[in-house]
């Protein structure tokens, strides 16, 4: 029963971290740099990179069973999530750096996850 409620939990918290990283990449760029708590050059990589790794890790969490289909969901929405920025619907801009911070992020969470799994 505890296995239950944890996965449930974790797929719920997957969902929200989902939603989260959706909104706060695809809305207008100054509404998202009034909130933003750390004011140093690249700060918006370090959050890139804790907002992945935060999301492979409870998306590991939540589907034990398929950890390279996880990781591999993660990576893959990072490339959306920036395409999406690329074709100007929004007031944002597609950057490499913000991929590499993407995929180092959802790296250091399935190592992270396997590290602790145990």
């Amino acid at each position: 029963m505890f296995k239950l409620v944890n996965a449930w939990v974790y797929k719920v918290l997957f969902l929200v971290c989902i939603s989260v990283i959706t909104y706060g990449s695809l809305v207008d760029g100054n509404t998202v740099n009034s909130v933003n708590f750390f004011k140093f050059y690249g700060s918006d990589k370090v959050i890139h990179f804790i907002m992945y790794m935060s999301l492979t890790f409870i998306g590991l969490n939540a589907m034990r069973k398929h950890e390279y289909r996880v990781l591999l969901f993660c990576i893959a929405y990072g490339f959306l999530i920036e395409i999406l920025q690329f074709s100007n619907l929004t007031n944002r801009s597609f950057e490499i750096l913000d991929i590499i911070a993407n995929i180092s992020g959802a790296m250091i969470g399935f190592i992270a996850y396997n590290r602790f799994k145990k």
